[in-house]
């Protein structure tokens, strides 16, 4: 096989891949509407002097992967802290990969998260914890964005807050491992569009976060408390673009690949030129030579030997 045929066949296969990619980017745009289960965790002045909301996510069994999750956050939180995903709640955290688009003329933003695995958990701070001396309040919507099959929120109390209230109501599930208070609240199914409105309000005489509460009762106790922790994935994700980077250096190697079967099939071309044109010369002296080998007798019109003075038949000299 010439050089320029395995350059096209390499640019072929290049090709494939990168249209293999494209039509994957494109099944990611499938949305998820419905999910089976979704978990609102609200933890205020956890590990910053904000409210750390943490969406825990799982998907319906018939969710056809990979697919795309979009959620609003509000703008003046950021980024999310955390986008991932994983087998199951119980298994190890992957950061997976989510376009963060401000809408304009709205305090919300969409996180567009491509989602390949069955569990998907999202973090984010949000700053607008109001504090007025001792009084802590804020207020968390959620804004219906996908249905749920069941919906569960839970408060954490923070390190010595004292007189929590929340509207609607929650059950105390009793202390987690750490002593912290923890307050739940079932909501059933909601369907896509349907909002959720929490007021918190709480007292809380300084600003020490739980967290350093515990590391420091950690300390004293010289053992390990299990402290609880945001999510740690074990990747680190960046925001999706149209075209991933192995998409284009795809599109990079093709073009070099396309670029030198142009090269060898222009050679090849400029090569066969010059033999047709050598082959089309013929020396003068051959083409005398066929006229003097078609010679005729002059008296009896035998046709002459080649190289002969006189013909064979008659001896008639030949011109």
């Amino acid at each position: 096989m010439r050089k320029s045929g395995v350059v096209l066949v390499v640019f072929g296969c290049l090709l494939s891949a990168l249209f293999g990619r494209i039509i994957g980017a494109r099944a990611q745009d499938t949305p998820i509407n419905q999910v089976a289960q979704l978990q609102i965790d609200l933890w205020p002045e956890f590990d910053r002097p904000a409210m750390l909301v943490i969406y825990r996510i799982t998907l319906r069994p018939d969710t056809p992967l990979p697919a795309r999750l979009s959620l609003r956050l509000p703008q003046r939180a950021g980024r999310p802290n955390a986008v991932a995903t994983a087998s199951s709640p119980e298994a190890m955290l992957i950061n997976a990969p989510y376009e963060y688009v401000p809408a304009t003329g709205s305090p919300w933003a969409w996180v567009h998260v491509t989602v390949n695995q069955p569990y998907v958990q999202v973090e984010y701070y949000d700053p607008a914890l109001d504090k007025q001396g001792e009084q802590r309040s804020f207020t968390y919507d959620w804004l219906g964005d996908i249905g749920a099959d069941e919906v569960v929120v839970q408060v954490q109390q923070p390190w010595n807050a004292t007189n929590l209230e929340i509207q609607p109501p929650f059950d105390s599930l009793g202390t987690t491992e750490v002593g912290l208070q923890l307050y739940q609240k079932r909501f059933g199914a909601l369907s896509t569009g349907q909002t959720l409105t929490i007021d918190i309000r709480y007292n809380k005489p300084d600003d020490v976060l739980t967290v350093q509460h515990l590391q420091e009762l950690q300390q004293q106790q010289g053992g390990s408390l299990g402290v609880p922790s945001p999510a740690t994935p074990t990747t680190t994700g960046l925001p999706t673009t149209s075209l991933d980077v192995f998409s284009q250096v795809l599109i990079v190697l093709g073009l070099l690949a396309l670029g030198l079967a142009g090269w060898f099939w222009w050679r090849g071309k400029e090569g066969q030129i010059q033999p047709r044109r050598r082959s089309g010369r013929k020396p003068k002296g051959s083409a005398r030579k066929k006229k003097d080998i078609a010679r005729y007798c002059p008296s009896c019109g035998t046709k002459a030997l080649p190289g002969a003075r006189f013909c064979h038949r008659c001896g008639t000299p030949l011109p």
